[in-house]
């Protein structure tokens, strides 16, 4: 089993700065803690630590994008609570983030469907602007992956 501190020293021994300037052209944030470190290279770090649901709340914790990316593919859908969901999408700040948790780990947990597809999304909350609204950023994050999965509501 791996600690989040031992997971994020791996990801930052992969880290390469050089990269994060040509991350802006491909519209990701950059003002965020980043890194640097590619997809493959996350993936290769996820396939050595394997589904781990506690150390995936503990990675997303930290704030750094790559480790909510990472976060996402080691999570284990089954465990994904309504709350965990509700803090992953106020918590979306750049489309990468997003993307990596809608296809690894929103996409494959039947509580995200559930509440996708019951048609109550939750309420409002304009006080952290738009992220915070439920029902439409759910259906604006996770809308490709239905048409990828012909799923229908």
């Amino acid at each position: 089993m791996s600690s989040v501190l031992e997971v994020l020293g791996s990801l930052k021994a992969r880290a390469h700065p050089e990269k994060i300037q040509g991350m802006a052209r491909f519209g990701i944030g950059i003002q965020h803690r980043r890194l640097g470190v590619s997809v493959p290279q996350m993936r290769r770090i996820a396939r050595s630590v394997g589904p781990d649901h506690r150390l995936a709340l503990g990675l997303w914790k930290a704030g750094v994008p790559e480790a909510r990316m990472l976060a996402a593919i080691i999570d284990e859908p089954a465990k994904l609570t309504d709350d965990q969901m509700e803090r992953c999408v106020a918590d979306f700040d750049s489309w990468d983030v997003c993307d990596q948790v809608c296809g690894s780990l929103f996409q494959q947990s039947p509580a995200v469907w559930k509440k996708f597809c019951s048609g109550r999304g939750g309420r409002r909350n304009t006080s952290n602007g738009p992220r915070s609204c439920s029902l439409p950023a759910w259906r604006v994050a996770i809308r490709r992956w239905m048409m990828l999965v012909s799923f229908a509501c």
